[in-house]
């Protein structure tokens, strides 16, 4: 080869190396809009006047859908985004002045009122008529339904004020045909800002009573976070959740999605998961299953939904004869949503199963009070604020607080403090000898919960014994205030700091903005809502499903000591009250890997979910695909081009793989459950799931701390609670590892590898708890 020849090739290749290098760094957004981009002139930041302009993800701009014309911007990690004046919002003022159209332009008033009172009354006989028929469609709190989703205590007024919503549905409904708006008009939600006749029906939220927006603790129900006025009980227990897009209910009210694009019902969630969702084995490289669990955790913490119950509170019934039939109509309340079971079913039918139970969630009246679509709620606190240890009323924490030394109530048990124990054998299989009690009901759901509740219940005592002694002046209620302060901080940073990279993956992280330098943060905005979005709860952080591993394999010292199936702990933590078990589960899951994310479910949740000692249980995947139809998320492929993604319009671009099981249980792409499509997504840029739910998850969390005035790094200019400087600089050593190693029994649990949810390996090698390898904290700083 002569020289020349040799130079242009490796001129060739050079500049093919550079195009295959822009191609792989620069993420280019496929929006759909009718205009050209010369994505090499992209400006490094959004130039106009506008203060409220932001370069961000298209999916922290749902607006972009219908907007005309897209500025284009330069992020991090040699990614695309746009520019955005609309926040969050998935409608913006420009279209108002499209769909302004009160329904006094189509009927006159006495028409309107006619109609109010037409739905009232209809809701009226309804409610009566299913009441009276609790003898036959009520189910006791045995019911698996009912334990996964019980009414709180207050059950009499949930059922009330739930009821008061569902009311609103059916004067929706009756105005629907003199309101004769359209489908797209109904769904982004403008249309109330004109009907002041109808906005007089509706029972809006009364905005919180914030006498004091300075106080320095958060209230433990989540309100009067943020300080302007109207916003007092936005990210509240009982707020409505948010939404990335509207609705997908098939009357823009609340009727769910049953019925294919193409024509015909959508199969049974049943029928979706045995065919699309088997067990298969298939550990995480490199994630363990603590990662799991704390994710659950953390679910908990800001999301709890409930199911609509009768006004007793009793749950509802929708299957017949054992499970053997649905309801038939006359006897079908409005809130079920039965899950049909295919008669070949391979597990159910053994069993003559034909029918799983599933109860529609509760809803919540808007607060602003315009007209609108069926809203659900959080029972938990939007906010990462440690309501799963606290609870979300002073009334509860009250009975989890012992009143002395800022501690929190236990049960000693053998030298070893436990949860306590509760009365309430609701909580808890009928059988369990053990049955605990924290801020959230759901403690009990599995044993490696209650454990992971249990260890932060331990760095709460422990905590407040430091507290305490470096301040002995201090009374009951500071030790209390200024321990739950730290412990909140404390999750906060291994939540957003331990945990979301190592899920959503660092270039995501970066790019998001979650990543911030050591010291106070600047991200606080009044503007942004921290509610948990329907996507996020009803299907993105659902992703950990897949995650589980049917069983725990538990090690005495370096021996195999026991095979737990994940069945026979799920409201049984019988097992805690064994010496040696607590130090073992933690060992178990720090050493054991969880499942990888991917189109997998262990049996134990897709058949014997809250068996008891029947024979079978709830399948958790078929709960997931009807919860998210029961909220209305859209499908799949509108999370797609929200994301800047082009949809999917044939199987085949699915793959050679993952098309033609889809094709199986979905008559169109556009059909697909966002969940389904989500888990079918491969893993990019070091997350451990594709990028819809990567970009879902990294959005809500933006929202957790940017629009929370106490999260932990907001210094003195925003939060009434800050840390000072040394405080925060200790805050920041905190490691999942130190809270294990520092509130272990020391029986089972000697060492401890530094990076608490990666599995050990070379480079995270186990050491002794009181190695200084993992960072303790300086508490002197807290010293008055």
């Amino acid at each position: 080869m002569t020289p020349m020849i040799k130079f242009w090739c490796l001129t060739l290749m050079f500049q093919l190396f550079k195009l295959t290098c822009a191609l792989v760094t620069i993420e280019k957004p496929h929006l759909p809009h009718n205009h050209l981009t010369d994505y090499d002139k992209i400006p490094d930041r959004c130039t106009t006047n506008n203060n409220n302009n932001k370069c961000v993800k298209p999916i922290q701009c749902p607006a972009h859908l219908h907007m005309n014309e897209i500025s284009f911007c330069s992020m991090p990690e040699s990614t695309v985004g746009i520019c955005c004046t609309t926040g969050y919002n998935h409608s913006f003022e420009g279209h108002y002045k499209i769909f302004k159209r009160s329904i006094s332009e189509n009927s006159n008033n006495n028409q309107i009122y006619k109609a109010i009172e037409n739905g009232k009354e209809t809701f009226a006989e309804t409610l009566e008529y299913f009441d009276n028929k609790s003898d036959i469609i009520g189910k006791e709190n045995t019911d698996f339904h009912a334990q996964f989703f019980k009414p709180s205590d207050n059950k009499l007024e949930e059922a009330a004020r739930n009821n008061k919503a569902v009311e609103e549905i059916f004067i929706e409904t009756a105005l629907e045909e003199l309101r004769r708006l359209s489908v797209q008009e109904t769904d982004l939600n403008t249309f109330g800002e004109t009907d002041d006749k109808t906005t007089k029906t509706k029972r809006c939220i009364l905005e919180a009573s914030c006498t004091n927006v300075n106080r320095r603790y958060r209230r433990v129900d989540g309100r009067c976070n943020n300080p302007l006025p109207g916003r007092g009980l936005w990210g509240s227990s009982g707020f409505p959740m948010e939404r990335l897009l509207p609705p997908a209910y098939e009357d823009s009210i609340w009727k769910p999605r049953q019925n294919s694009v193409l024509g015909g019902k959508l199969l049974s969630p049943r029928t979706i998961s045995r065919k699309l969702l088997p067990d298969v084995d298939r550990p995480h490289p490199k994630l363990n299953l603590l990662t799991m669990q704390f994710g659950q955790f953390i679910t908990h913490d800001v999301s709890q939904s409930a199911s609509i119950t009768l006004t007793n509170g009793q749950p509802i019934e929708c299957c017949g004869n054992n499970g053997s039939t649905i309801l038939p109509p006359n006897l079908l309340h409005f809130a079920c949503l039965p899950i049909s079971i295919d008669p070949n079913d391979e597990f159910y039918s053994k069993f003559n199963q034909r029918c799983m139970n599933f109860v529609r969630s509760q809803l919540v009246s808007n607060q602003d009070c315009k007209i609108g679509y069926g809203k659900q709620l959080s029972r938990a606190t939007h906010f990462i604020d440690g309501s799963i240890i606290y609870g979300t009323t002073v009334r509860l924490l009250a009975t989890l607080r012992t009143f002395s030394g800022g501690k929190l109530r236990v049960f000693n048990h053998l030298n070893r403090e436990l949860l306590p124990q509760t009365n309430n054998r609701t909580q808890c299989e009928t059988f369990a000898r053990a049955c605990f009690v924290a801020g959230d009901s759901r403690v009990n759901q599995i044993i490696s919960l209650t454990a992971v509740q249990t260890l932060f219940l331990r760095e709460h005592n422990r905590i407040a014994g430091i507290l305490s002694s470096l301040n002995p002046h201090w009374k009951d209620e500071t030790i209390f205030q200024e321990t739950r302060r730290l412990i909140i901080a404390k999750l906060q940073h291994i939540a957003f700091n331990e945990y979301l990279p190592l899920i959503i993956g660092h270039k995501n992280f970066r790019v998001f903005s979650l990543n911030e330098p050591k010291g106070y943060s600047k991200s606080y905005n009044p503007d942004i809502n921290p509610s948990i979005t329907n996507e996020f709860s009803a299907a993105a952080f659902r992703f950990g499903h897949s995650t589980v591993d049917g069983k725990f394999f538990v090690h005495d010292k370096n021996r195999l000591d026991e095979i737990i199936e994940i069945p026979d702990v799920m409201l049984e933590p019988s097992r805690l009250l064994h010496l040696n078990f607590y130090d073992e589960i933690f060992r178990t899951l720090t050493n054991q890997p969880m499942q990888s994310v991917d189109d997998s479910i262990t049996r134990g949740l897709s058949q014997f979910l809250f068996r008891g000692r029947n024979p079978f249980g709830f399948d958790l995947a078929s709960l997931n695909i009807q919860r998210g139809r029961d909220h209305g998320l859209r499908p799949y492929n509108d999370y797609l081009e929200l994301g800047g993604r082009k949809k999917i319009n044939t199987f085949a671009e699915y793959g050679d793989e993952v098309g033609p099981l889809l094709e199986q249980v979905y008559k169109s792409p556009h059909d697909v459950d966002l969940w389904i499509g989500g888990l079918m997504e491969r893993a990019k840029h070091g997350s451990i799931f594709g990028p819809t739910f990567s970009e879902i998850i990294a959005d809500q969390f933006v929202r957790f701390k940017s629009g929370d005035r106490y999260y932990y790094k907001n210094g003195p200019e925003v939060n009434p609670g800050f840390f000072t400087p040394k405080q925060l600089n200790e805050i920041e050593k905190t490691s999942i590892a130190r809270i294990i190693c520092d509130n272990s029994d020391r029986i089972a649990l000697f060492e401890q590898a530094p990076h608490g949810f990666v599995l050990p390996h070379e480079g995270n090698k186990p050491v002794p708890c009181d190695s200084n390898i993992i960072p303790t904290l300086d508490y002197s700083f807290w010293k008055d």
